[in-house]
């Protein structure tokens, strides 16, 4: 499997466990046929390969002003985003399975510093 091509301002990140994790947006509204690309993948060094990960849940940043100022950062294991005005998601790469979790506006620093 190959990275899909054709995402828009992709995030790149690697964690403790060495692999790549991209997570890009395709450019539907200039190639409409895109719109089924995964938005989120890792690349494994020791074995060259791509694979597919849980799906963002957050669809309404995309194609928005926001999606292209989203924010992101590692800690550990989990890869954090977030944009202005916005929730905060979080993926945790030792536990890919469980998805994103989902943090509200409302208290969202002090209930993700406790998780983490």
């Amino acid at each position: 499997m190959r990275f899909s091509k054709g995402k828009s301002q992709t995030m790149m990140m690697t964690l403790p466990d060495g692999k790549l994790y991209a997570l890009g947006f395709p450019e539907t509204n200039l190639h409409p046929d895109l719109k089924y690309l995964p938005p989120f993948e890792v690349f494994d060094f020791k074995e060259q390969t791509w694979s597919i990960l849980p799906h963002p849940p957050f669809d309404d940043l995309v194609g928005s002003p926001s999606h292209f100022d989203l924010c992101y950062a590692s800690v550990d294991t989990s890869i954090l985003l977030s944009a202005q005005n916005t929730d905060i998601y979080r993926f945790d790469a030792a536990f890919p399975s469980k998805g994103w979790t989902v943090y509200t506006l409302q208290h969202r620093c002090r209930v993700l510093l406790a998780e983490l």
